[in-house]
């Protein structure tokens, strides 16, 4: 497994945009653009990056709405353990299966 970091949304769409990602992990605050707008990009991008499966982290109030909305496929609320990103990264690719 290969790990790639992004200081902000717009960091992480200009990596995507030159990579083939299995899952990106995005915090919902972010100085930039937050998790939902990174996403909704995400999605509005051409395959195969519109396709990646997305995880989202917030140590705050989430919105079940707008996650739906920017197409994001799970998201951990913080602190997580390790365990449980494991649990989460295993959820998101069965559902790509």
């Amino acid at each position: 497994m290969e790990i790639y970091l992004a200081a902000g949304g717009r960091e992480a769409l200009r990596k995507l945009n030159g990579g083939n990602y299995d899952i990106v992990l995005t915090d919902l605050q972010m100085p930039d653009m937050d998790g939902y707008e990174t996403a909704a990009a995400i999605r509005q991008m051409p395959p195969p990056c519109c396709h990646v499966k997305i995880i989202c982290m917030t140590g705050g109030k989430i919105s079940m709405e707008r996650i739906q909305e920017c197409g994001i496929d799970g998201y951990l609320l913080k602190p997580f353990s390790l365990e449980e990103l494991r649990v989460k990264f295993a959820e998101i690719v069965d559902t790509a299966l």
